[in-house]
């Protein structure tokens, strides 16, 4: 015990005279003839002063403020609490090997002085069942002290595992608490790099009968074997059991069997220690409490890890271990290991060696799944890159060295890549890829599915037992070969042989099919049209996973790209004749566009040659595809063509072969007089003729320019019902300029008081009329805000300026 204090120590309390010291104690008691005991707690009151003085972190510190609460509570008795001041002071001391808190210490030490031991006997027991301030300790019959906390914790416990008695299964409750133990085969692990475990199961001696039961067990567990600990019933034959455990062993070497000499009733610890956590759990916030019920917790962890040391460690002589169909001389935990590392050995007898632990176990870190990924991704390229263009030292070139290069499973890394899957060095690495290369051969007959391959793979029976962190990398090592016609399938959808799509199967193999594509040359002819016809749309990248999603992209990137008026025509428009309407495949090619199925090959092979009413894809269904292409291609341009010679008719008087739009408007121009070109019709036509008058000489540049201020609309956007809207509405304006343009040639501009003439300087146009219109609601509302406005700026702005301001924004109106 080290205080940070030290005004007093023993010396002092031998010499002293003051409160609780051994001459103070001599001379209070001289008057007595009985010989006189100094017990540990007089030391304690002589040294509590420091205690107090102790900083908060320190462990006596806590004690002494333990200790100081149950005080409070027991100061009614000089015997309890004498005896809660000795074992506070033991616990400061903390040197159990010499001084030990338990119930002779306690007896002893205070026999003496009581004269009887058995009122020591019955204050510990008032201390722990009524006051509820010392508890036992189970595990090595401890005395320790505790807070008492108000609660009844102890009586609690007890009445809550009498409730859960009748529905406790032992097995199963003691499974739960070794949910995560395992036992490796350690050398085996390190000569093989690899890890390897056993999981830990104990088993009523009773099920041992289950054959079928056990091999279940051992199945649904993700690990290499299992060990199981078997409890004993009183009317368990040994002899019998022993038996069974070598039979069951020669049979299913995976399996491991730990016999007990003997079983300890652990039933009632366990189930308090089910009833401890829970209350635990109920507890949370409440700090006194959680103290109190970690002492049980600990008390109760401490005998059970011992039980379950009692099947594990066999230094302690307490089990027998039976493996490999019969007792095993084992009497050390390296040997047990040993005993596993010879059955791992015997079992995974084509496991290749791969040295790099990051990558060759099942669940890999986040960093490693993403090397991974990169090294997936190069691997599943066209064409290798050099280096499989990782740079660097980051952990997917560590992948790419210790797997792939080592193993002389890829050539020429540094300058043109190849990878190779025949004759390899390692024959366990060849055996892999053989199996992988046999599953994709019978994907050619039928489809398959991937859970068959990993089963092979991983299985024990099949002796390989790979992890599945180093899976996908072999796969996109075979599947390299056959990229052009592998369909690997999920719920009927096609995906590209990608990194992301390795790595999900890889999660869920059942989920997921290969197969292989039939593949002829009408075939090939039929995808080389596809991709003359679209190759402005086909991006290069999505070419490097060898499926056919590219095509089926490109088809969707060209319909993005078409003007709005191609997708929403139904009617071909051709000038004043009738409409000619859209062809059923058209149609029906531009709404599979809109939403293509999402396997692409089911796209391209089937629903597009039925669309076009082909029985196959061939190299006429691609040449009727790339007919409709073009022809949606040209609507637009069609469009554009019938509207200029539309127009060129509208606006010449006499049509004339080889008469240019561009002359024709200006024709019309030309037959107006100054008047009307100077004057600002209402509505649509004062947009429509600005445009006219402007007479733009590129004429696709003028159809454009007068669409939009007819239409509003931008031709790209136009439907069926705008072309006729633009039709209508241009006729309707050159009649509104001619009537306008007659009528104002045999008017006096002196008498016209429907309109307004209006001359602006530095203007082409420096004369412009309009005509006189009856304001709305809303434009008075807003000539009153203009006044307003006027009036509000006052002498800031002056008369002249204010004139100025109005005629500017007239002539921006005109």
């Amino acid at each position: 015990m080290t205080l940070a204090q030290n005004e007093r120590t023993l010396f002092t309390f031998l010499s002293d005279t003051g409160r609780s010291t051994l001459p103070t104690f001599i001379r209070t008691n001289n008057a007595n003839d009985d010989f006189l005991l100094i017990t540990p707690d007089y030391l304690y009151d002589y040294f509590e002063p420091l205690f107090r003085k102790e900083p908060y972190t320190s462990d006596i510190k806590s004690l002494w403020k333990l200790t100081d609460a149950i005080l409070r509570k027991v100061d009614d008795n000089p015997l309890h609490s004498s005896i809660i001041k000795t074992l506070s002071l033991i616990y400061m001391i903390n040197q159990s090997e010499k001084l030990a808190p338990t119930i002779d210490v306690i007896t002893s030490l205070f026999g003496l002085v009581t004269g009887e031991v058995s009122i020591v006997l019955a204050a510990l027991t008032t201390l722990q069942e009524q006051k509820h301030v010392v508890y036992r300790k189970r595990s090595n019959h401890f005395l320790q002290l505790k807070s008492g906390a108000n609660h009844d914790i102890y009586h609690k416990i007890k009445d809550d595992a009498n409730r859960q008695k009748n529905d406790f299964e032992l097995i199963s409750a003691l499974n739960e608490i070794v949910a995560d133990n395992y036992l490796f085969p350690t050398q085996y692990n390190g000569e093989m790099a690899i890890t390897r475990y056993f999981k830990f199961q104990f088993l009523n001696a009773a099920s041992l009968s289950d054959i079928p039961a056990l091999q279940q067990m051992l199945s649904s567990f993700d690990a290499d074997g299992i060990v199981f600990g078997i409890l004993l019933q009183p009317t368990s034959d040994i002899d019998i059991i022993q038996q069974q455990l070598m039979d069951i062993s020669a049979e299913n070497n995976r399996m491991v069997f730990i016999l007990p000499k003997s079983t300890p009733d652990i039933n009632e610890a366990v189930l308090e220690y089910r009833v401890i956590s829970e209350l635990y759990e109920q507890a949370q916030g409440d700090e006194t409490l959680l103290a109190e019920l970690d002492i049980y917790l600990d008390d109760l962890n401490e005998l059970i890890s011992a039980f379950i040391d009692s099947y594990q460690k066999p230094e302690n002589k307490c089990s027998a271990f039976y493996a490999m169909g019969q007792k095993q001389a084992i009497s050390r935990k390296a040997q047990l290991s040993n005993c596993l590392s010879d059955i791992c050995t015997q079992i995974f007898t084509h496991t290749p060696v791969i040295k790099n632990e990051t990558i060759n176990q099942n669940l890999l870190t986040t960093a490693s799944n993403k090397s991974r990924f990169k090294v997936l991704h190069a691997l599943l390229s066209k064409q290798l890159e050099p280096q499989l263009g990782l740079a660097g030292s980051g952990q997917e070139v560590s992948f790419v060295r210790s797997l792939l290069l080592a193993n002389g499973l890829i050539a020429n890394l540094d300058s043109a890549p190849s990878i190779i899957t025949r004759n390899t060095p390692n024959a366990n690495i060849q055996h892999v890829l053989d199996i992988i290369d046999e599953f994709f051969q019978q994907a050619h007959l039928q489809e398959l599915n991937f859970e068959q391959l990993y089963h092979q793979l991983i299985a024990p029976e099949k002796h390989i037992g790979l992890k599945r962190g180093v899976i996908p990398i072999f796969i996109s090592l075979v599947a390299h070969q056959y990229k052009n016609t592998l369909i690997v399938k999920t719920n009927d959808t096609e995906f590209e042989l990608s990194a992301p799509i390795l790595q999900s199967i890889n999660d869920n193999p059942s989920a997921f099919t290969a197969s292989f594509s039939s593949w002829d040359t009408n075939k090939i002819a039929y995808v080389e049209k596809l991709e003359d016809a679209f190759q402005d749309h086909i991006l290069e990248s999505e070419k490097d996973y060898h499926s056919f999603s590219y095509l089926m992209r490109a088809m969707q990137h060209w319909y993005i790209s078409l003007p709005q008026i191609t997708k929403n025509l139904k009617n071909r428009y051709v000038g004043a004749e009738d409409p000619t309407p859209i062809s059923t495949e058209q149609r029906q090619f531009m709404q599979a566009l809109q939403q293509p199925a999402p396997n692409a090959r089911k796209f391209l092979f089937e629903q597009l040659p039925t669309i076009f009413s082909f029985n196959e894809a061939s190299e006429d269904t691609a040449i009727a595809i790339s007919l409709v292409k073009h022809q949606m291609d040209e609507i637009k341009p069609c469009l554009l063509e019938k509207i200029l010679d539309d127009l060129t008719e509208l606006f010449a008087d006499t049509m004339t072969a080889g008469t240019s739009l561009t002359s024709a408007v200006q024709d019309f121009i030309d037959s107006l007089s100054d008047r009307t070109k100077c004057h600002t019709f209402d509505g649509i036509y004062g947009k429509i003729m600005p445009v006219i008058l402007e007479n733009d000489s590129d004429s696709i540049s003028f159809i454009e320019k007068i669409a939009r201020a007819t239409t509003g609309l931008r031709i790209d956007d136009w439907s069926e019902a705008t072309i006729r809207k633009f039709a209508t509405m241009i006729e309707k304006a050159k009649a509104e300029i001619y009537e306008y343009d007659c009528t104002s040639a045999h008017q006096s501009p002196d008498t016209s008081s429907s309109q307004y003439e209006i001359r602006f300087a530095n203007n082409v146009h420096n004369l412009r009329s309009f005509n006189k219109v009856e304001c709305s609601k809303m434009a008075t509302l807003l000539q009153n805000e203009l006044i307003s406005a006027l009036d509000e700026a006052g002498q800031s702005v002056s008369p002249e300026e204010k004139r100025q301001i109005l005629i500017e924004i007239i002539e921006r109106l005109c």
